[in-house]
């Protein structure tokens, strides 16, 4: 058996002439050739040392030179090496130095000051410089490498028509893996006369793709936090190419390409849903709605300090496939930053439009607005509640998808067995001007002026400073009540009025219509699209008394609260129908993420 043995990797050696002009630009002693012949026009030939195959891939040749080897150790070489005089000498003294070693790693010169090897600290190598070592600095026990039956990975490497690089590094972490000690020695063992690569062109997407493939499978737990280092450690080298982000988007197609984990409608993704879970406000409500339904296929955000909440998201966001987005709040745009730096997709579930909104009201909210649209810009897509609000969010110019998921229904959360007062009147918002309710006013002020069974209005709402105009009417009662405390009035009322300039969805439309409330609602109302109305349950002009007046009058006559909630299908207006609905589209976009669509 032959003490030291060079495992040379070459192609296309046409005859022996050529190898031994090979070998002795490479200044080896002792030596196995494995030439991977790729040219129709070469035949076959072999020696004591040589194999010739009709194949390509390094690995498979480090691979072959291995099993048919007879030395105790082995050194790969690649064939633009040209080693020192006395290369076996200081290999063998290195292994009697270290003598437990499995593995030896050495210096090697380089001719190209930008490719250069770097080097490594003498003694034994911690896993994380493992990535650092390149194969032709690799020497190992070969006794070590069969009995653990560890073998290059073909997928990976020169020629594998796969993955072009990483095959050393995932070597070198399967010894380490089986117990293999790896050690280095600061001598230059050869000198790299570096020509044209035969793959490496840049740091393209390619490459990057294939580092990520190389991470995931080096280490399934690891491969995120390596694809993240490695974005910030060689961002200067990728970024005229690409942003970071891109990078990261990159590496990490590489990594699911690589493990096969490109979801399908049938696999569940973790969705990490930020927002209120608290509040008895619509969006909340809703939230509260999603927590119900979505279980084992979300996260949630359940801190309520700042800090709290700062700490939960970044925790958690490692967790998750997608980070959805279903309230309104400047946590969002800390979560949107981190969600973008570790390259999860960001969602946003849009409830209202700020900017519209106080616009509409005549209130200054400068911050909230440039808030709104940090998210509008940054997110990968926006999930409008409701149809209406998509097809006008599509008028403007933003940097993100706009998509539509109406509001769930609980619809078990019913109940119609109170009784009706019939001349009571409700709606909620109380003296917002986006509600336009002062409307409602004049007009049931001008249905009583000709009625002798008074209407009584209900308005519900927080007070905003303006509820004293609305008293001033004998017929309006006011109170700030709970969510339950709501439904209860609605269950009262024979009639339920939005007659809003602006509504995005309207929750409490279906609630109240589902608690046996008659329906009249602005042409405005986004609620309006899961049902089918008649012009008579609809206020085109939410300015108009006359009009409001004309068609209360009708609603009371001529009831339509069973009409419309027959409309309803309950299945696909279902909390769980909608849940349902948010994690197929948001496992659609990740699915065409990772496969970089």
């Amino acid at each position: 058996m032959k003490k030291i043995e060079v495992l040379i990797s070459t192609m296309n050696l046409k005859n022996e002439e050529e190898y031994s002009r090979l070998i002795e630009k490479m200044n080896v002693k002792d030596s196995l050739t494995i030439n991977q012949i790729t040219k129709e026009n070469i035949k076959l030939f072999d020696s004591a040392n040589i194999i010739s195959l009709r194949e390509k891939g390094l690995s498979k040749s480090r691979n072959k030179a291995i099993l048919n080897s007879n030395a105790e150790i082995c050194i790969l070489a690649d064939d633009d090496l040209e080693y020192v005089n006395n290369y076996d000498k200081l290999v063998l003294d290195a292994y009697e130095k270290y003598p437990d070693a499995d593995i030896i790693a050495f210096d090697i010169e380089s001719d190209n000051e930008e490719r250069k090897i770097k080097s490594l600290n003498e003694g034994k190598v911690k896993i994380i410089n493992t990535m650092r070592i390149h194969s032709v600095q690799m020497t190992f026990k070969r006794k070590s490498i069969i009995e653990k039956k560890i073998q290059f990975d073909e997928d990976f490497g020169a020629g594998s028509g796969k993955y072009n690089s990483g095959e050393e590094n995932i070597f070198l972490i399967d010894c380490i893996k089986k117990g293999l000690k790896i050690y280095y020695c600061k001598k230059t063992l050869a000198k790299l006369n570096i020509g044209e690569s035969s793959w490496f062109t840049g740091f393209n997407e390619k490459f990057l793709i294939d580092k990520g493939a190389m991470f995931q499978r080096m280490s399934k737990a690891l491969s995120l936090p390596l694809i993240y280092q490695f974005a910030i450690r060689k961002y200067k080298l990728y970024k005229n190419n690409y942003s970071f982000f891109k990078g990261i988007s990159l590496l990490k197609k590489g990594k699911y390409e690589y493990s096969g984990y490109i979801l399908s409608k049938n696999e569940k993704i973790k969705i990490f849903m930020v927002g209120d879970f608290y509040s008895n406000t619509g969006p909340a409500i809703v939230n509260k709605n999603f927590r119900k339904s979505l279980k084992s296929n979300a996260l949630y955000s359940l801190r309520k300090t700042k800090f709290g909440r700062i700490i939960e998201f970044s925790v958690k966001v490692l967790f998750c496939d997608a980070v959805c987005f279903c309230s309104f709040s400047k946590l969002n745009i800390f979560g949107i930053k981190l969600s973008k730096f570790l390259g999860k997709l960001t969602f946003y579930i849009m409830h209202g439009y700020i900017k519209e909104e106080s616009k509409i009201n005549n209130e200054k909210n400068n911050a909230k607005v440039q808030m709104e649209q940090y998210i509008l810009n940054n997110v990968d897509s926006v999930f409008c509640v409701s149809k209406k609000l998509c097809d006008y969010m599509k008028n403007f110019k933003y940097n993100t998808n706009f998509d539509y998921i109406y509001n769930g229904i609980d619809w078990n959360n019913i109940t119609l067995d109170e009784k009706k007062k019939k001349m009571q009147i409700m709606s909620t918002g109380s003296d917002i001007p986006r509600k336009k309710n002062m409307v409602i006013c004049r007009a049931i002020e001008l249905l009583n002026s000709q009625r002798n069974e008074k209407i009584k209005y209900v308005l519900l709402g927080k007070n905003n400073g303006h509820i004293d105009d609305f008293l001033k009417y004998d017929f309006v009662e006011y109170d700030e009540v709970n969510y339950d405390e709501c439904l209860q009035k609605m269950s009262e009322s024979i009639l339920y009025i939005q007659n809003s300039e602006f509504e995005t969805f309207g929750l409490a439309v279906v609630e109240a219509l589902a608690n046996g409330c008659n329906l009249l609602i602005s042409n405005n109302v986004g609620a309006s699209g899961i049902m089918t109305l008649n012009d008579d349950d609809i206020i085109f002009n939410n300015n108009d008394e006359q009009e409001i007046a004309k068609k209360i009058e009708n609603v009371l006559k001529h009831n339509n609260n069973k009409r419309i909630l027959e409309s309803i299908d309950k299945d696909k207006t279902s909390i769980e129908s909608r849940s349902k609905e948010l994690v197929e589209k948001i496992s659609d976009l990740v699915i065409k993420s990772r496969k970089g669509v």
